[in-house]
């Protein structure tokens, strides 16, 4: 599958970027999710059933009948998706150089500082997790670091293809955006 399932224009994007905009006028929902902590607690969460039935007709349409969100595994991953995007406040898309991932945000300066978002420290942390369900309350956290502000297409393909694979390319993607004098400060 794609790394592109996600892209803003696909019918899966589309889906996502509706379901984070329906929680504007939907506080309630968004309540409910952002209180879950876990991923078993997102899914008792009656918002998600909703876009588990969207995104399954969104994937249906988009690659054919051979791909099901319904393997307990693509169910857990789109559970951590809607409980992120419930923690999101505002998208800004990551600019389109060699970058794909949430990375790229978590290495961007803070404003007035030089420091990071996200600490290196942290990042790390982050890094050594291989399970989307020890992952999601982490990336909780850190979307509070961020001012809750990602590119909500990315973050989504990020959890959706969560593997040795990815780990490595957000740590290409991080180290690569951090300015000079923070690259040469995480030797320690």
């Amino acid at each position: 599958m794609s790394n592109r399932l996600f892209d803003p224009h696909t019918s899966t994007g589309r889906c996502l970027h509706q379901f984070w905009q329906s929680l504007d006028e939907d506080r309630q929902a968004r309540a409910a999710l952002r209180r879950a902590e876990t991923l078993t607690g997102l899914v008792m969460v009656p918002a998600y059933h909703r876009l588990l039935h969207a995104f399954s007709t969104a994937l249906d349409e988009q690659v054919g009948e051979g791909l099901r969100v319904h393997t307990d595994r693509n169910r857990l991953r789109l559970a951590a998706i809607g409980g992120l995007l419930a923690h999101t406040k505002r998208h800004v898309s990551v600019k389109a150089d060699y970058c794909h991932t949430m990375a790229v945000q978590m290495a961007q300066s803070r404003e007035n500082t030089q420091s990071p978002r996200v600490s290196d420290l942290r990042f790390r942390r982050l890094l050594q997790v291989s399970d989307v369900e020890k992952l999601y309350p982490l990336l909780r956290r850190t979307l509070g670091l961020m001012d809750r502000t990602v590119d909500i297409y990315v973050m989504a393909g990020d959890i959706w293809f969560w593997g040795e694979k990815r780990r490595r390319q957000w740590a290409y993607d991080y180290y690569a955006k951090l300015q000079p004098a923070q690259r040469a400060g995480t030797a320690s």
